[in-house]
């Protein structure tokens, strides 16, 4: 393997790694224009009852860009979801 194939192989996986996409976005927090990934991906989980997980994303997406009302609106909901499922027990 020649030395510039070797770098090239090396590079690919880390500039795709989760940690390092969560570390970008630690380093741009808060921000405007992060955290609807986080959101769309949540919405998701809720239609599909997956309330803790969608609660999790919410909470990232809240965190990353508190300039964003929806997304703690959609958070309060998602909240309000899952009390209910625990009182109802």
């Amino acid at each position: 393997m020649s030395k510039s194939t070797r770098s090239k192989a090396g590079h690919s996986g880390r500039y795709s790694s989760p940690e390092i996409r969560r570390a970008r976005e630690e380093a741009l927090r808060p921000c405007s224009i992060l955290g609807y990934d986080h959101e769309t991906l949540a919405l998701y989980l809720v239609e599909r009852g997956a309330y803790r997980l969608a609660e999790k994303e919410l909470q990232r997406a809240v965190w990353l860009n508190p300039f964003e009302p929806r997304f703690k609106k959609n958070l309060e909901m998602v909240q309000i979801q899952i009390n209910s499922k625990i009182d109802s027990r």
